[in-house]
């Protein structure tokens, strides 16, 4: 039982009394004040030079598109291309207009140090934040093309 729904109890109210929903898809877009975030558009590089893969202790996915990817073996292969990628564009602006729709991946970076970072990947684009709490927007495409698809070519956009 949820630690919310614990305390409403303690204090009276029942379950029934609530309407519940489970959407196990994550939000739209960026992540509320991901937009606003205060940055350049300086290229950093790839997103490996911002997070360290070798300082990684794991990578804990919350969601994947069932329509781009067969499993969570298709979804580990993608992700470490993406965080082993040699290029790629990484600024602490986001380098593109449009809007975002659901992500196709929804992960967290847990580093051996235990800090968190949380990490979201669309087509060709990531947001993540750092456990500073920093945004980070990458391209992972260069000139529309992916430089990694899904092992299955579930067909990225």
């Amino acid at each position: 039982m949820g630690l919310v729904l614990a305390a409403l109890m303690a204090q009276g109210a029942s379950a029934a009394a609530y309407r519940f929903v489970y959407d196990p898809t994550p939000e739209v877009g960026l992540p509320a004040g991901a937009r606003a975030a205060a940055g350049d558009t300086v290229d950093q590089g790839p997103l490996r030079e911002v997070v360290v893969p070798e300082r990684l202790h794991s990578v804990v996915i919350r969601w994947y598109d069932p329509k781009r990817f067969a499993g969570l073996p298709e979804v580990e292969v993608f992700l470490v291309g993406l965080l082993g990628a040699k290029s790629g564009e990484t600024a602490t602006l986001p380098r593109w207009a449009e809007e975002l729709g659901v992500p196709i991946v929804v992960a967290e970076l847990v580093f051996k140090d235990g800090k968190v970072g949380r990490w979201r990947v669309w087509p060709y684009r990531s947001a993540y934040q750092g456990p500073d709490l920093g945004w980070w927007f990458t391209n992972w495409g260069k000139d529309g093309a992916p430089l990694f698809e899904p092992p299955g070519k579930r067909g990225l956009p």
